[in-house]
């Protein structure tokens, strides 16, 4: 099952929960301003009603936004928020296509005597979406590569086992 790692490039928890106080400081001074301008003392953002708070919340964000992209190069929350998204819809479809390839290929394994250990990755170096899994009684191996057509082969599915074959 490929596992999903922290994106280098993602804010640690930490990072956020930074943001998200300069975001508040950022949107409780708009709103200090924007009071002090009309002759009014400030007041505490969460006193303001709430379709003020968020309009202040959210032009904090926007401004903060625009100064990170700008002067850092960081992309947008949007951009990253659907690269993110777009990450875990394939992890999930390729875990999906994983497990539906495992019972495939095990099921055809079976048919010939096989029993199957655990699967596994075969190496980093061939990158996600291929596993092979051997006979535990022969070790015949059965492979799965997601990405080709057939999506598993092996000796595993195609001959017999070979103590299944021994037994009286």
């Amino acid at each position: 099952m490929s596992s999903l790692t922290q994106d280098p490039t993602t804010p640690a928890l930490g990072d956020l929960l930074k943001r998200d106080i300069g975001m508040h400081r950022a949107a409780q001074t708009l709103a200090d301003a924007m009071r002090c301008h009309q002759g009014l003392s400030p007041v505490p953002i969460s006193r303001l009603s709430p379709d003020e708070r968020e309009w202040f919340k959210q032009t904090a964000r926007n401004l903060i936004e625009i100064f990170e992209t700008i002067t850092t190069e960081r992309e947008p929350d949007a951009v990253r928020e659907t690269r993110q998204m777009q990450e875990v819809t394939e992890a999930r479809a390729l875990d999906s296509s994983l497990a539906i390839a495992r019972g495939r290929a095990g099921a055809a394994a079976k048919e010939r005597g096989h029993v199957l250990g655990p699967w596994h990755c075969p190496g980093t170096e061939l990158g996600t979406g291929r596993e092979r899994a051997e006979c535990r009684t022969c070790g015949r191996t059965v492979f799965i590569d997601v990405f080709s057509s057939p999506y598993y082969s092996g000796m595993a599915v195609v001959a017999g086992c070979l103590v299944a074959a021994e037994r009286p």
